[in-house]
């Protein structure tokens, strides 16, 4: 009874491997034809290499023999997983650049709605000061008003000088030309911003000791 149930069990998991291997085939031959298309012509892939590796039976199993493109055209000694792990860092390495960018985009943001903030406090306080806009205000409210302009407008240059100050130590010496209001956008190629972080000989050798 346990063999009858055994071997039903047995071939539908043989079946699920055998479509779950087809379907990364068919993704694996598509990420490589992607990838021909933008590479010059000595870097590009064999696909009738990769398609007769993976069609190629392993001894007596039967099961694909998967050989993937890094490993069909280089002699390297280094395995897959050390190729995934450094691939995986790079990766790692890339998004980062892609966050620091929306962050520092962020920062600009936050530094010029402050900046707007306090010209409107300021134009509102001259306004107030040269005797406009009092309306029906009393001199007794017309004061108050004015004193807690001056109040908002102190408070929102505090708060300005302290995000500017916080946001200088992490952008390092080109903070100032970073942070000013202006049209010109962050340039996206990170090689033109200044940001603390580790050089490339000290990625490499990271990805290296990671494998």
């Amino acid at each position: 009874m346990a063999d009858t149930t055994y071997k039903p069990d047995s071939n539908k998991i043989r079946h699920l491997h055998r479509r779950k291997l087809w379907e990364e085939k068919r993704k694996l031959l598509q990420a490589i034809k992607l990838y021909n298309e933008q590479v010059p012509d000595e870097e590009r892939i064999a696909e009738e290499k990769v398609v007769r590796g993976l069609s190629v039976g392993a001894g007596d199993s039967g099961a694909d023999s998967l050989i993937w493109p890094w490993e069909v055209h280089s002699s390297e000694s280094s395995n897959i997983l050390t190729k995934k792990k450094i691939f995986d860092a790079y990766m790692s390495k890339v998004w980062l650049e892609e966050e620091r960018i929306i962050v520092m985009r962020e920062m600009r943001q936050h530094c010029t709605e402050l900046r707007k903030l306090a010209g409107n406090i300021r134009t509102m306080t001259s306004e107030m000061s040269s005797g406009r806009n009092s309306g029906s205000i009393s001199e007794e409210g017309h004061r108050g008003l004015l004193c807690l302009l001056q109040k908002r407008l102190a408070d929102v240059e505090e708060e300005f000088q302290v995000i500017c100050s916080s946001y200088s130590q992490a952008l390092g010496p080109n903070a100032a030309s970073l942070l000013e209001d202006g049209p010109e956008e962050i340039p996206e190629d990170h090689e033109e911003l200044y940001y603390e972080s580790s050089d490339d000989s000290e990625f490499e050798e990271m990805e290296i000791s990671g494998s």
